[in-house]
């Protein structure tokens, strides 16, 4: 058997002996025939590479690992600020009498010619785990931004109370006064203080009075008592210049009928008391009629030829119809 392969051999190697000599190839360029499949496999026309075969494959990547973050120190939360001792939770107010009685229900706006007394119910909650006394300082303040005091008033306050509570307490307390008056039209303000803080405020509206006489614009002035001007239309005066302070009051007529009555005029001192002579009508400082249609200027005023006769501070004028304020005006004596 191997005899006849070795002839088999031998025959093929003659035969391609004589084609290359034949054709002019040299003898060293005869391909055995596992050469020539091989390199069938190499070029067999495409441009493809053959990769080497990998004796020891490379091992699996592995996933670079995330880098190391070091997170910055946190600070500490502080505790939460602490509340006031004393708070309320509960503020309400509403018209009363001298008495306590209610004129109204409660709520946040009054008619001006109803108002009595503003007084208000709070229930204040001690926050702490001791028992509180003090003082509940309450402000009244009015549309101007001033505060509402009178003689007995604390510095600063309209008046205060004395608080015990241990945990929960209700208080009421209120201003005005019997003849009404105190509350002029406006959005007024009432504040609550406990040491030194305000704990708590309220609001409430007064309406100005419906009447079919309006107030268009009011001046005043120093005058003499013949009506002689001492001066320029102002709302601050010397004490030692002053006679006779006299208003300058342009009315309107909100109906088409004459108008014909008493204007009331009330001059008020700065200690809230009503200047008044020997020949004043009672509840004025004095009156002047009027009678007209359409609009009207009326001047008149109240002093003395002598002068200092208007004591240093605030003063204020009223002026009213048919028992209703239909305005007011400020002035200061220096």
């Amino acid at each position: 058997m191997n005899w006849l392969r070795f002839e088999k051999l031998r025959t093929l190697l003659i035969f391609c002996w004589i084609a290359a000599f034949a054709v002019g190839l040299p003898l060293c360029s005869i391909v055995l025939p596992q050469q020539i499949a091989h390199a069938a496999v190499a070029n067999d026309g495409t441009d493809d590479e053959v990769r080497p075969p990998v004796e020891n494959p490379p091992p699996p990547t592995q996933p670079p690992k995330p880098p190391v973050t070091v997170k910055p120190p946190v600070a500490p939360t502080p505790p939460p600020a602490s509340g006031p001792a004393l708070s309320i939770t509960d503020v309400r107010v509403r018209n009363e009498d001298k008495e306590g009685n209610g004129l109204s229900e409660y709520k946040i706006s009054f008619d001006y010619e109803e108002t009595r007394w503003i007084s208000y119910y709070v229930r204040l909650v001690n926050n702490t785990d001791e028992r509180l006394r003090g003082k509940l300082g309450i402000r009244y303040i009015q549309p101007d931004g001033k505060l509402k005091q009178n003689s007995k008033s604390p510095p600063n306050f309209t008046f205060e109370q004395d608080i015990d509570v241990v945990e929960t307490l209700e208080k009421t307390g209120g201003w005005g006064k019997a003849t009404g008056g105190t509350f002029e039209p406006g959005r007024h303000r009432v504040e609550f203080w406990w040491d030194g803080k305000r704990i708590h405020q309220l609001t409430f509206a007064v309406s100005e009075p419906e009447v079919s006489l309006k107030i268009a614009s009011i001046r005043l002035r120093n005058e003499t008592k013949n009506s002689e001007p001492l001066g320029d239309f102002s709302k601050s005066f010397d004490q030692d210049e002053i006679q006779f302070i006299t208003f300058h009051l342009q009315l309107v007529n909100t109906t088409s009928l004459p108008l014909k009555g008493l204007i009331g005029v009330k001059y008020f001192g700065p200690n809230g008391n009503m200047l008044r002579g020997s020949k004043s009508p009672d509840g004025f400082t004095m009156t002047q009629s009027v009678n007209f249609t359409d609009k009207v200027t009326i001047n008149n005023g109240w002093g003395n030829s002598a002068g200092n006769y208007f004591a240093p501070g605030r003063h204020r004028i009223e002026f009213w119809w048919n028992d209703k304020r239909i305005g007011q005006t400020y002035f200061d004596v220096n």
